[in-house]
């Protein structure tokens, strides 16, 4: 399982399309340079830590046997995070606030205490643009798990083998 330092980098992670949307602000009020740069960057490094860093777990942690009784994609979930990346594009074209650093860290603490609190973390709309899959899968003792993978699952038996991420999330190695 990843330590707490890697969940916490795994949760700041989901904040990259957040960062895309500032960049984007940016540009389109000619900012661009230096703070829609620093956006970009951001979130291009939140992007490739990311996929690093499920990298680095498929390799490093322990390969477990695991059984699926069933599985449903959860990759609708990921609609309800856009809505919050969308969220500074709103704010800044429709009530006049000015989107200033302090309403950003407000803004971005608010969405990883949430995300961190909620369990949601494992949803990246970023990572669904690299081809990876969400399933919620449920184990033969009832226990529900969110499934991370690059594959397509048309069966549960193709699943046997997982890393575990955090508590409740798992990354197919099968």
């Amino acid at each position: 399982m990843l330590s707490k330092l890697l969940k916490l980098f795994l949760v700041a992670t989901a904040l990259a399309p957040i960062f895309f949307t500032l960049a984007f602000l940016q540009y389109r009020h000619s900012a661009f340079w230096p703070q829609g740069w620093i956006y970009l960057s951001l979130a291009v490094l939140l992007t490739a830590g990311c996929v690093a860093l499920l990298n680095g777990a498929k390799r490093r942690l322990e390969i477990l046997q695991f059984e699926v009784t069933t599985a449903t994609t959860a990759d609708r979930e990921v609609i309800g995070f856009l809505l919050a990346y969308v969220l500074p594009l709103v704010l800044s074209e429709t009530s006049g606030v000015t989107l200033d650093g302090w309403t950003i860290a407000f803004l971005l603490l608010l969405f990883v205490v949430v995300v961190w609190g909620t369990h949601s973390y494992d949803f990246n709309p970023i990572l669904g643009i690299l081809g990876y899959h969400f399933y919620e899968v449920q184990t033969p003792g009832g226990i529900s798990y969110v499934m991370i993978t690059r594959r397509k699952i048309v069966s549960v038996r193709e699943v046997t083998k997982v890393v575990h991420l955090t508590e409740y999330v798992v990354m197919d190695c099968s």
